[in-house]
């Protein structure tokens, strides 16, 4: 899709294009194992976000520690990366930049 890969910065970008490379080297189970971990992660500091907020620290330092909850599309996008990895005709970039085919 024309634009996309322009924005590679973008985040259900960068869950397939990691979906894709862990899969390639670690295999499917481990690399949607790690996508759904991720996810669980974000959603526990989410649940955290009135404490650090509470804490003395910085405003940069207290967003990074935000969580930002569950997010399904980010699981969307890990499972695209996981197809990726199995496409033939070209790498795991081409393919996330072409969300999900060489075409």
């Amino acid at each position: 899709m024309p634009g996309w890969c322009e924005l590679d910065q973008s985040d259900k970008f960068r869950h397939c294009l990691a979906s894709c490379r862990a899969d390639k080297i670690c295999g499917t189970v481990s690399a949607a194992a790690i996508g759904i971990l991720k996810e669980l992660t974000d959603e526990v500091r989410e649940w955290s976000n009135p404490a650090i907020d509470a804490l003395p620290l910085p405003k940069p330092i207290k967003e990074m520690l935000k969580g930002s909850g569950w997010d399904w599309e980010d699981i969307k996008y890990d499972a695209l990366g996981l197809a990726c990895a199995n496409e033939k005709c070209c790498g795991c970039l081409a393919c996330c930049c072409h969300k999900g085919s060489c075409t």
